[in-house]
């Protein structure tokens, strides 16, 4: 019995690592990704009152070879402003560049945007990409426009995005847009703040993991939950005008706002679960959302490696009891067949264990597919291993044999 519970133990040792093993390669990555985009679509696709609005503003002159037009933000900033909302971002790049600013106009447009903020209290936020990786003084040219910074970036894999990133040295952190904008929004929506974790990193509440970037910049990650996609392509604003936006209603009041063009950008991104590459103020949206509203959390590596081991002990424990049951009592009894209904129930435990944990709690265990596959492959690994050994000694006795001769 000892000896069958330490190869058990061996073997599920070998099956955790190599699962391991598999989650660290592009394979591993790539199968992660696909359980990610199967997950999403378990979550609710509708949200009767949508906390954010994505403003088309490709009507808006300017573009990628072109500078966006600061005074027609300007009129749809203030018009927008007006109607009250939590927060407003703009995803248009305006840090500067090697050259300088690049609009003549941004330093007013900065100090329009820091006067309109006095006076309204609502959150303004542009867009920073080149100088993201730079000190705080720099992301919009001068440190008086530092507090309206907020960081425009992807990751490649799209299911998690930075909620913030800090220069080498700095003390200053620069939060991406959306976290901005979740963070304004939660601000005025302290019943929401109460619900929900501050991070959607790990499920170790309120625990923030650094990762390190390109050219030595730490900064935080969060999954994304792309559930609601769809209902905010659904629900874009076309309204530029102060006047449309007047009459807008409440379109916008108490709503997290994200500027940004919707239709003919030329920077846009393919997402897990779909198939269609998408703009990026959409990413953006989706991240402000899941931040704000609905997180995402998975669990560490500490969390998942003793999941992992007391799903080993129970089946290697339940395996032992059929064995004590079976063929103690009964040699050559239904051991093997009560072995494989055992494993086959304990599997779909665990598949209904990981649904229930993504629809009712907003957890992603990537690894149970894998966790399951390696308990279906570990009777057969066990039963070679055995035989292995069997055949080595074997070998090794009749090598030994004295001769007849």
């Amino acid at each position: 019995m000892f000896k069958r519970i330490l190869l058990a133990t061996l073997v599920t040792i070998l099956m955790i690592a190599a699962t391991k093993y598999v989650e660290s390669t592009p394979t591993g990555k790539g199968v992660e990704k696909l359980i990610f985009a199967n997950l999403q679509r378990l979550l609710p696709p509708f949200s009767e009152d949508l906390p954010i609005v994505v403003v088309d503003m490709s009507k808006i002159p300017g573009g990628k070879d072109q500078v966006t037009s600061r005074e027609a933000l300007k009129r749809t900033l203030t018009a927008i402003v007006a109607q009250r909302p939590s927060a407003v971002g703009i995803d248009v790049d305006f840090s500067p560049d090697v050259d300088g600013w690049q609009a003549l106009e941004d330093p007013s447009f900065f100090k329009y945007c820091l006067q309109l903020r006095e006076e309204s209290k609502v959150p303004i936020y542009l867009g920073v990409g080149r100088t993201m990786a730079s000190n705080s003084d720099t992301w919009l040219g001068h440190r008086d426009y530092q507090t309206l910074a907020a960081a425009l970036r992807t990751e490649d894999d799209r299911m998690r995005l930075p909620k913030w990133i800090q220069a080498k040295g700095s003390n200053d952190r620069l939060p991406l847009m959306s976290a901005a904008l979740a963070t304004s929004y939660l601000s005025k929506h302290e019943n929401v703040a109460a619900r929900i974790s501050r991070t959607v990193e790990v499920f170790t509440a309120g625990k923030e993991i650094e990762v390190r970037g390109e050219n030595d910049v730490p900064f935080g990650m969060s999954l994304v939950n792309y559930s609601r996609l769809p209902q905010i392509q659904r629900e874009i604003s076309f309204m530029l005008t102060p006047a449309a936006i007047a009459e807008s209603g409440r379109v916008f009041t108490d709503k997290m706002v994200l500027i940004g063009d919707a239709t003919n950008s030329y920077e846009k991104f393919n997402i897990p679960g779909h198939d269609s590459p998408i703009p990026g103020v959409f990413l953006i949206a989706c991240a402000a959302y899941t931040l704000a509203i609905e997180p995402l959390y998975e669990l560490n590596t500490a969390t998942r490696l003793v999941l992992d081991l007391l799903i080993s002990m129970f089946i290697i424990a339940g395996l032992e009891f059929l064995r004590s049951r079976y063929v103690n009592k009964i040699a050559g009894s239904r051991f093997y067949k009560a072995q494989g209904r055992f494993l086959f129930i304990v599997i779909a435990s665990i598949w209904v264990l990981g649904l229930i944990l993504v629809v009712w709690l907003n957890i992603m265990w990537f690894d149970f597919p894998l966790v399951t596959l390696a308990w279906l492959l570990h009777p057969r690994v066990e039963h070679f291993l055995v035989g292995s050994w069997k055949k080595l000694r074997g070998k090794s006795t009749s090598r030994k044999a004295p001769s007849t001769e």
